[in-house]
């Protein structure tokens, strides 16, 4: 969290807190945990940045998401050994890039290796970093999305794997 933090400050303080920056937060005003200490710290620091919004609709939260330039998945784990994180699944199917940051400080990861999906971030110079790319091109007219397929957003769905389970099962029924 002291990654984001700092990678957060850097970035709104380098561009005066302008308020096009916005950074929703959307349903963790109920939960008290580091994460969400870190957050709130930001909304008292930054509160033409930041906000933090009540639970919502999956609808509503899908709006949010689909509307996103990035899209923020914290990884609690080594993205290297398949710790992924199950926000990254529902966020590549919005074409919006993921800024990733793990608790181990590892920048490869089995999510679409090597693929424009996630960044991964291992230091607030990074986040930094990668949140002005992204704001330099929204000032260029230029809105990110990722090459992520349409067969590849399906095969991250529940439907195409549970079928693939069925399939695993009958293979072992039918021994």
């Amino acid at each position: 969290m002291d990654d984001f933090y700092k990678g957060v400050v850097e970035f709104l303080d380098k561009h005066n807190k302008i308020q096009t920056i916005q950074l929703y937060f959307i349903g963790i005003e109920s939960l008290t945990n580091m994460a969400t200490k870190v957050v709130e710290q930001l909304a008292i620091e930054y509160p033409e940045n930041v906000s933090i919004l009540k639970r919502m609709s999956q609808k509503e939260v899908a709006n949010y998401q689909m509307n996103a330039n990035v899209l923020l998945n914290f990884i609690a784990g080594d993205p290297s050994k398949g710790l992924i994180g199950a926000k990254s699944y529902v966020y590549a199917a919005t074409k919006n890039p993921i800024l990733t940051i793990p608790s181990i400080k590892n920048s490869s990861s089995t999510f679409f290796p090597e693929r424009d999906i996630q960044f991964i971030a291992i230091n607030h110079h990074e986040v930094s970093n990668y949140l002005n790319e992204v704001y330099s091109d929204y000032l260029q007219g230029i809105i990110r999305k990722t090459n992520i397929t349409e067969d590849e957003i399906y095969q991250i769905t529940r439907e195409y794997n549970a079928y693939k389970m069925i399939d695993f099962i009958n293979i072992f029924l039918n021994k």
